[in-house]
C-alpha cells in the first residue's frame, strides 16, 4: 500500500516544530541584540564580547533550522510529484495485477494490457530493490496475487496449530474426491477448517464450529476469478458471498457489493489483511455470530465449479 499520507503527516509534523523552534530563536536573537546594544553603551566589552559570541551561536541555529525547513520543502513538493505521477502509473499497474488475479500469466497479461512485459518486469525488479513507493507497491501486489493460494493455506495453517481428521458428507464433496479430509483447530478458538485441494490453483474451503461436522462456510478458491469466492484487494482478503443480513453485517465488517444491478444480494465481505494474523478470527466471528453461508449462491457455485 502507497504510504504518501502518513509521508506528508510527518514532513508537516517537522516543519511545524522547526517553525516553532524557529520562532523561539527569533525571539531570543532580539533580546539578545537589545541587550549587547545596552552593553555596548555601558561600554561593558567583556560582557559585549560573551553576547556577540552568543548572538551568533544563535544566528547559525536560525540558518540551521531554515535550511532543514527548505530541505523539508522541497521533499513536500517532491513527493507531491511522486504522488502525481504515481496515480498515473498506478492505473497500468493496476491493469495488470487485476489480470494476474484473473489467472493470466505475466506475457498474457502484458499482450492483453498492452503493457510490454519488460516493462512489467522493470516495475517488479524496481520494486524488488525498494527503490519507489509505486514499484513496491507492484512488486507486493504482484507477489500476494502470484502465491495467494498457497499464501492463503499456509497463513491459516498457521493460525490453527493442530490437526486431526473429519469425514463430511458426500453432499458436500464432490465424486471422486475422499471425503475424509484433514481438520485444522487451535484450543482458544471455536473454529475448524479444512480443505479439499481439487486440482492446482483450484480447492474448496470448509468452516465450521467445533462440534458440529456439518460446514457452516463453504468457499471456493479458483484461479478463475469468476469461479471463485475469494477476491485479493490491497493485501486484504475479501469473500463473495450472497446475503441478506448485510446491514447487521456492517456492524462488525467491512462490505461492498459485487454489482447492484446484477447482483443485488451479493457482497465482497472483508476477513482482513492476509498476513496481520486476524483471518481465523474473523471467520470465526462471522460464522459463530451470522450463521451459514452455503445457500443458494454457493451452491449454484459449487454446481458450476466442480461438476
Amino acid at each position: 500500500m502507497l504510504s504518501f499520507k502518513k509521508e506528508e503527516e510527518k514532513i508537516k509534523f517537522e516543519m511545524k516544530n522547526l517553525d516553532k523552534e524557529l520562532n523561539k530563536l527569533n525571539l531570543e536573537l532580539k533580546d539578545l541584540k537589545e541587550d549587547n546594544s545596552s552593553l555596548k553603551r555601558k561600554n561593558d566589552y567583556s560582557a559585549l564580547e560573551k553576547g556577540i559570541k552568543a548572538e551568533k551561536e544563535i544566528i547559525y541555529k536560525i540558518k540551521f533550522r531554515l535550511n532543514e525547513i527548505s530541505k523539508l520543502k522541497k521533499k513536500l513538493k517532491d513527493l507531491e510529484i511522486e504522488k502525481e505521477e504515481s496515480k498515473v502509473i498506478k492505473k497500468d499497474m493496476d491493469k495488470v495485477l487485476d489480470l494476474i488475479n484473473q489467472g493470466y500469466t505475466r506475457p498474457q497479461a502484458a499482450k492483453k494490457s498492452t503493457i510490454s512485459l519488460s516493462q512489467i518486469s522493470k516495475w517488479y525488479s524496481d520494486g524488488k530493490e525498494n527503490k519507489s513507493r509505486i514499484c513496491i507497491y507492484f512488486y507486493n501486489q504482484m507477489n500476494y496475487i502470484e502465491d495467494f493460494s498457497q499464501g492463503f493455506f499456509d497463513i491459516l495453517k498457521k493460525e490453527f496449530t493442530h490437526q486431526n481428521k473429519i469425514s463430511l458428507m458426500r453432499s458436500f464433496v464432490p465424486k471422486s474426491y475422499p471425503k475424509r479430509l484433514d481438520r485444522f483447530y487451535r484450543e482458544d478458538s471455536k473454529l475448524w477448517f479444512s480443505r479439499l485441494e481439487l486440482r492446482k490453483q483450484k480447492s474448496i474451503y470448509y468452516f465450521s464450529i467445533k462440534g458440529d461436522t456439518i460446514p457452516r462456510l463453504i468457499l471456493i478458491f479458483d484461479s478463475d476469478i469468476y469461479q471463485s469466492n475469494f477476491r485479493l484487494f490491497d493485501s486484504e482478503v475479501w469473500i463473495r458471498l450472497e446475503m441478506d443480513n448485510v446491514n447487521k453485517l456492517k456492524n462488525d465488517f467491512k462490505i461492498m457489493p459485487v454489482d447492484e444491478e446484477k447482483y443485488p444480494n451479493q457482497y465482497y465481505l472483508s476477513i482482513g489483511k492476509l498476513y496481520d494474523g486476524e483471518l481465523s478470527k474473523n471467520l470465526e466471528l462471522l460464522i459463530s455470530n451470522y450463521g451459514c453461508y452455503h445457500g443458494n449462491y454457493l451452491e449454484r457455485m459449487f454446481k458450476v465449479s466442480l461438476d
